[in-house]
């Protein structure tokens, strides 16, 4: 996974703090990313059909030093609509 050059001082900073391997710290940091790309992967977009549905799934993360990440319905939809344009041009 390629890191931004501020992340990389922040997880050396981190392991010299805790006494860890930076690629120990580097795994702990990356794992946050794995576990939202494993919890959207997960998510069953394709057979959500309300907003309703889609306001029962966790779909708010806050990832440290980086900021707050989020989807709404409204761009769900959008994502949705664009899939399906596709899908139909190509038949």
């Amino acid at each position: 996974m390629m890191i931004n050059t501020k992340f990389k001082y922040k997880i050396k900073e981190i392991a010299r703090k805790y006494n860890v391997l930076e690629s120990v710290a580097e795994d702990i940091f990356n794992s946050q990313f794995k576990f939202f790309r494993e919890t959207m992967g997960d998510t069953p977009i394709k057979t959500i059909s309300t907003e309703e549905e889609f306001n029962k799934l966790k779909t708010t993360f806050y990832f440290k030093y980086i900021g707050k990440f989020y989807t709404n319905w409204n761009k769900i939809e959008k994502i949705k609509n664009n899939v399906n344009k596709k899908l139909n041009a190509k038949d």
